[in-house]
């Protein structure tokens, strides 16, 4: 059964507006702190959408209460709100709330905040596979473009989706044990790996009514809000140089973001990390290719080393195989 969740939105009128036109469910409008702190007694709210620029004002009113910040503009701006704000998992902003996609985005992610999954739609297209070894890359990779030129109409979109699986693909192979411990040193790119199926990674990819995505399971959990954090923020300000250490300074995982147009990150330290990027399809109108409008980090804000954690989690656990990936579905 779906819990159900009850959302305060204290925003200025603008994004208040745009929010409620497109927020379903039982909520709240309150208009300043003072009515943020009774609707929390009263209502015992569980989701609360603030204007970033307010969220000081209100955050010991909203300790228990799992906050979406509104932010304007795009990927600089959301990636200034998790800086400012350790806790802060969830952050979307006004061009997704005036997007097409709002709706449904924000009626996935109650979901997933009330089920602790991110659900597919019932007449979603996908894929499954696993990933055990570098040498079957490219065939999975040529697989993936294949699939996508028979739904998506744009050559240059499948080509960012299949640069996107590229390198959440090639994170799990080497980035991700790396980090973990599994390798004792970082292992090029360029080195043939290979792993049993206990420790394989899970790659997933389709269509459905949001879009096309990608997403990538690994049972290492080595992924860190740092790391994330470290990687946007210095690729979004300097020159950064060519790191082989850590896969050309994080430049993969700049592009992921760049050319996403939603993502969500799930980290269970030691054990998994989920990653799901969402691709606009069609025709944009959005202006650059920094125009990611949504992103959620499911994962400790500050958890400790945790390298050679063990055990890793087995392809058998449930927080790395469920039904809708583990049984391929290609319509």
């Amino acid at each position: 059964m779906v819990q159900t969740l009850c959302s305060l939105v204290f925003a200025c009128d603008a994004h208040s507006r745009l929010l409620t036109s497109v927020l379903d469910g039982p909520h709240v409008v309150v208009s300043s702190p003072a009515e943020c702190a009774k609707a929390v007694l009263a209502r015992q709210p569980t989701l609360a959408f603030v204007d970033v620029d307010w969220l000081p004002a209100v955050q010991g009113e909203l300790a228990n209460v799992t906050v979406i910040a509104i932010v304007e503009g795009v990927l600089e701006a959301i990636v200034d709100a998790f800086n400012a704000f350790p806790q802060l998992e969830h952050v979307i902003t006004t061009a997704l709330l005036s997007s097409p996609q709002a709706m449904t985005h924000l009626a996935a992610l109650r979901t997933r905040l009330a089920e602790a999954d991110e659900p597919l739609e019932a007449d979603a297209t996908y894929r499954a596979t696993y990933i055990m070894q570098s040498g079957d890359r490219d065939a999975q990779l040529e697989q993936i473009r294949e699939f996508f030129a028979t739904h998506v109409e744009s050559a240059r979109r499948i080509g960012v989706i299949k640069d996107i699986a590229e390198e959440l693909v090639t994170n799990a192979l080497y980035d991700a044990p790396s980090e973990a411990g599994y390798f004792p040193t970082a292992v090029s790119r360029t080195v043939d790996v290979e792993f049993p199926l206990e420790l394989a990674s899970e790659l997933s990819y389709g269509i459905e009514a949001r879009g096309a995505f990608v997403r990538m399971r690994d049972p290492f959990g080595a992924l860190t809000r740092g790391r994330i954090l470290g990687v946007l923020n210095r690729c979004s300000t300097t020159e950064v140089e060519f790191d082989e250490t850590r896969g050309g300074a994080g430049l993969g995982l700049w592009r992921v973001f760049t050319n996403a147009a939603t993502l969500s990150i799930t980290v269970i330290p030691g054990r998994l990390t989920d990653i799901l990027v969402w691709i606009d399809t069609k025709k944009s109108s959005r202006a650059s290719a920094k125009q990611l409008l949504a992103a959620h980090l499911y994962m400790p804000a500050d958890h400790p080393d945790y390298r050679m954690h063990d055990p890793f989690a087995r392809a058998e656990d449930d927080e790395l195989n469920y039904e809708a990936f583990t049984l391929d579905k290609d319509a």
